[in-house]
């Protein structure tokens, strides 16, 4: 099973984020470009009162990121990860120029990324974070 290791995240109405993490495959190794061959997102309003009825936010459904603009072959560590010193290999910051993502304030939504390796076989890494407009 692949390892993420990830920020929870805040953030103002109609507003983008940011997602950072570190992701490793089975064996611990960190993804690199190469190794991705597609990356998707769905942002979800998360249903206080039943947590399987998620809703997904339109145009942010299944949406497309550029492997080669998300992806880092090496752990970065600069002033935006305070996670840990070890770093990053993931960032994503969401396009909210035609379609706003987080509309409604002390509501949380959960963002959730899929990675398929371009390893024949191998299962997609899913990973969520989960926020709240402020």
């Amino acid at each position: 099973m692949a390892t993420v290791v990830q920020t929870p995240f805040r953030v103002l109405k109609n507003d983008t984020a940011t997602f950072m993490a570190r992701i490793e495959d089975h064996e611990g190794t960190t993804i690199t470009q190469a190794a991705t061959s597609e990356i998707t997102y769905t942002v979800f309003l998360v249903d206080p009162d039943d947590p399987d009825n998620d809703s997904a936010v339109s145009g942010h459904d299944d949406a497309t990121v550029t492997v080669a603009d998300a992806i880092f072959d090496t752990l970065q560590t600069d002033d935006r990860w305070t996670t840990d010193s070890i770093g990053y290999n993931f960032r994503h910051t969401l396009d909210v120029n035609t379609d706003l993502a987080f509309l409604i304030r002390g509501r949380q939504y959960r963002v959730v990324y899929k990675l398929i390796s371009a390893a024949a076989g191998s299962q997609p890494v899913r990973w969520a974070y989960l926020g709240t407009v402020v």
